[in-house]
Parts: C-alpha cells; sequence; structure tokens
C-alpha cells in the first residue's frame, strides 16, 4: 500500500494486491486478492473489487500521457475478477473515467478510458466498452458485446450478448442481432 493511499475505516485489502498513488478507498471496501488499484482513483463506501481487477490504471491510448486522468467509482459498486477500468486521458474530476453507484460490473471487462457508467447499471462478463463510451442508468449491456468509442446507451436500454455495436441505443431501447435468414 503506498504511503500516499488514503483508506476509510473498515477498508479491506486482500493478499497480494497493489495500490498505487493517491489513491482513495472508502469506508468497507474490500479490495480481493491479487487486485491492483492506481494512480488517482477514488473508490467509494462498500465496493467489492476483484479477484485479480485491474482498476486506475493509465488509459491504453497512444498519446495519453500515463501520469494524467482520474477515475471516480460510486458507492456499493461490484467489479469482479480481470476486469480493467482505465484512468481519463484528461486531469481533473469532471473529466474522470466514472461508475456510478450500484453499478454491477462482471468478470473480465474492459471499461476504457473517459467512460461514464450510470447508477445501477449491470454490465455481463466479456464486454468491451472502447473510450468515452457513456452507459445510462439502470441499462443492461449482455456478455461479449463490444462498444466502438464515443457509443452512448440510454437509461434502462439493453444490447443483447455478443452484439457489436458502433451506434447509440436510445433510452429504454433494446439491441439484438437480427439474423439474415
Amino acid at each position: 500500500v503506498d504511503p500516499k493511499a488514503e483508506l476509510a475505516d473498515g477498508v479491506v485489502i486482500g493478499a497480494y494486491s497493489i495500490l498505487k498513488g493517491a489513491v482513495q478507498i472508502g469506508a468497507n471496501t474490500v479490495i480481493h486478492e491479487h487486485s491492483h488499484v492506481h494512480g488517482r482513483s477514488v473508490i467509494g463506501r462498500n465496493c467489492r473489487i476483484g479477484p485479480c481487477a485491474f482498476v486506475g490504471l493509465p488509459p491504453q491510448h497512444v498519446k495519453a500521457d500515463p501520469d494524467v486522468g482520474e477515475l471516480v467509482i460510486g458507492d456499493d459498486v461490484t467489479v469482479r475478477e480481470t476486469t480493467n477500468i482505465h484512468r481519463s486521458i484528461v486531469a481533473g474530476q469532471e473529466h474522470a473515467t466514472r461508475v456510478g453507484n450500484h453499478a454491477f460490473i462482471m468478470g473480465s471487462v474492459h471499461v476504457a478510458h473517459d467512460c461514464v457508467i450510470g447508477d445501477d447499471a449491470i454490465i455481463a462478463n466479456g464486454v468491451l466498452l472502447g473510450g468515452h463510451c457513456l452507459i445510462g442508468e439502470r441499462a443492461f449491456l449482455g456478455g461479449g458485446c463490444t462498444l466502438h468509442q464515443f457509443v452512448r446507451v440510454g437509461r434502462l436500454a439493453i444490447i443483447a450478448g455478443n452484439e457489436p455495436t458502433s451506434q447509440d441505443v436510445p433510452p429504454f431501447g433494446a439491441m439484438r442481432y437480427r439474423s439474415l435468414k
């Protein structure tokens, strides 16, 4: 645990986890084994991270400064195993990659730089979010779906599993694969 890290009361850090940089962890949050939390990352209260999650690492962007950018995760968020969530490419909390309160992010999800995930969103296993995606409140992204950068998914929208998209999905909308047969 980096000396610059701030841990609130009741935080539990699992074996072999690494907290590096100006990380802030809220009360009663659990960072499970083998997880990494780096950089200017703020994680709220009662969250569950990992095991083997990578949170707040530098953005995967060829022109990004690896020491710049921020991540803000709300309260009561679950981030499951092998998921990675990257910081923004621009400094300042107003530009941070964000995960809203009560979001549930299942295993092996990739959340790229500058994404915003709304409150109560559910993101199933293997989802890939390109940079700057916006996921609305209570949206559901089915397992294995992929979103190109800058895609917006409205509140209460649903995307079927394994569905790739480079187009926005409106609020209350549904997107699914349609057979050509």
